[in-house]
């Protein structure tokens, strides 16, 4: 099919469905070449600059400095602005970083005289972190390679080698940034101005207008790529959303999780019934395993709203205090302990649940998401959706 002669040919033909007859015209082609190679599947030539690219490979240097700088963010966010509280990775604390950036450093040459030092790789790490988590970017690094030709990647004079940045290869016209030309900007145009803040300058939270959100499409061909979900599974998700390409906030990240069956949710508004609430709950988790796992018998008794919840596993049965100070409001983090209990034996599956962390943009209750995946899946997922799992 030739786009172009397509579009030419309805609007000379003026009939209103050329279009629908020429997929009707591929998927009959398609259905004939199954037909002939069974289990056949159409797959589309990579295309620069339209199709995502690769994910760099691991990089070591990038993975110690992400472990350092996460260990070392509550000491920094104490020395950066008194107390660890306001950072919380939401879009609005990057005024406050930018504040406090500007307020440490006059001059683009006292920035460049403390790159290196804790507070900037720790303001690097932060930026970096809340356009991760609140667009689905990835960390990424590119060595420094002696064969590379000048101005080309992992060649000294190109600016993206051996510095993190963070970037959307997965997505198509997605974005890059580099968190330290990022701060250091913000100085440079402060000196442009001379120390007046223009109408039009440079905000840290313009970075984030760069990024593509994740969207259900987005999330479905990444569980695809991994082997969690089907490609018909997916096809039936994004037929039944209107919105399949919309960009989702990062609360709305879990519930496409959930919606493509790779994730089970804990209502954490109030419940007609807690006995009820915590049966579908393990219920549906243990559906998730495939039989490996067999939920039966939940009961919960004992004190004015139920204080012991029971349930059998695998023929075994399993007792677990909860607290509650309603009859309307589940144990949350009761749930967060017993829903190991849930877990495939060792050794028989490696999936596990895990508790995705994500960014609250406003004030109200959320629903906390439980992800059925392998550590190694649970990884990807946390990398490439800006989620935090555990």
């Amino acid at each position: 099919m030739a786009p172009m002669l397509l579009i030419s040919y309805a609007r000379r033909v003026r009939t209103g469905t050329a279009f629908a007859e020429e997929l009707v015209r591929l998927r009959t082609a398609v259905a004939v070449r199954q037909e002939e190679i069974p289990g056949w599947q159409p797959v589309k030539d990579h295309r620069p600059h339209v199709d995502p690219r690769a994910v760099q490979p691991e990089e070591p240097v990038l993975s110690a400095w992400l472990a350092e700088r996460r260990e070392a963010h509550p000491a920094w966010a104490q020395d950066a602005f008194d107390g660890a509280w306001r950072w919380n990775f939401h879009p609005g604390t990057l005024d406050w970083l930018e504040a406090v950036v500007k307020r440490r450093f006059a001059t683009v040459e006292e920035f460049d005289a403390a790159r290196d030092e804790s507070f900037v790789q720790g303001a690097c790490w932060y930026l970096g972190e809340v356009i991760r988590r609140n667009k689905g970017a990835v960390w990424q690094y590119i060595p420094y390679a002696p064969a590379a030709e000048p101005g080309a990647p992992g060649s000294r004079e190109h600016p993206w080698t051996e510095v993190p940045f963070v970037d959307q290869p997965d997505k198509r016209v997605g974005g890059a940034a580099i968190p330290v030309e990022c701060l250091r900007a913000l100085l440079l145009e402060e000196e442009a101005a001379g120390g007046e803040r223009n109408a039009g300058q440079l905000r840290l939270q313009d970075e984030l207008f760069w990024f593509r959100a994740s969207s259900y499409a987005h999330v479905g061909a990444l569980l695809t790529r991994m082997g969690m979900v089907s490609r018909e599974k997916v096809d039936t998700v994004l037929t039944g959303y209107a919105f399949a390409h919309a960009e989702l906030s990062p609360h709305e990240v879990p519930g496409a999780l959930e919606s493509f069956g790779v994730a089970i949710s804990a209502h954490a508004d109030d419940v007609d019934d807690l006995e009820e609430s915590y049966t579908g709950l393990l219920e549906e988790a243990a559906a998730l395993t495939e039989g490996a796992v067999t939920i039966t018998d939940v009961r919960l008794y004992g004190g004015e709203f139920g204080e012991t919840l029971e349930f059998t596993r695998n023929g075994v049965l399993i007792t677990h205090e909860t607290e509650h100070y309603s009859s309307d409001y589940l144990d949350q983090l009761a749930i967060m302990e017993f829903i190991g209990h849930v877990d495939p034996d060792p050794g028989d599956d490696a999936r596990r649940f895990h508790l995705v962390d994500f960014v609250h943009l406003r004030d109200g209750g959320y629903d906390n998401y439980y992800v059925f995946a392998t550590p190694e899946q649970a990884t990807v997922l946390e990398k490439e959706l800006g989620l935090e799992l555990r």
